[in-house]
């Protein structure tokens, strides 16, 4: 599984969740400490790369050292305040919302809302 901004925050913890599963995680980001923090956390099944997502050559250089990609998913996050449980989702909730889409073969192309009701209103 490749993790762009997995290093930190919400992209962190679902390779913490991918990696406890027991997946193989490249993280890619562009800062070298903490994507080497980030690796060291979660152990052997873990690698990294720098790449600066604005850089179209670094893009294309992360993901041609790679051997394979196993699918091509986009994951984004963002937190809302405002929903109706009153509180943002906690980065281990985003976290096991998007495992179920890199996970699920049969949902392509969805777009999943874990915005604690705030589409509801």
């Amino acid at each position: 599984m490749v993790l762009i901004g997995g290093g930190s925050g919400i992209g962190l913890r679902v390779a913490h969740q991918a990696v406890a599963a027991g997946a193989h995680v490249i993280l890619g980001g562009r800062t070298r400490e903490r994507l080497t923090a980030a690796a060291q956390k979660l152990g052997s099944r873990a690698t990294w790369r720098t790449v600066d997502t604005t850089d179209r050559s670094s893009l294309a250089s992360f993901f041609a050292e790679l051997d394979h990609v196993d699918r091509r998913e986009a994951a984004f996050a963002q937190y809302r305040r405002d929903s109706i449980l009153r509180r943002p989702g906690t980065e281990d909730e985003i976290a096991q919302s998007v495992l179920f889409l890199f996970s699920n073969g049969f949902t392509t192309g969805a777009t999943l809302y874990p915005d604690g009701g705030y589409t509801l209103r």
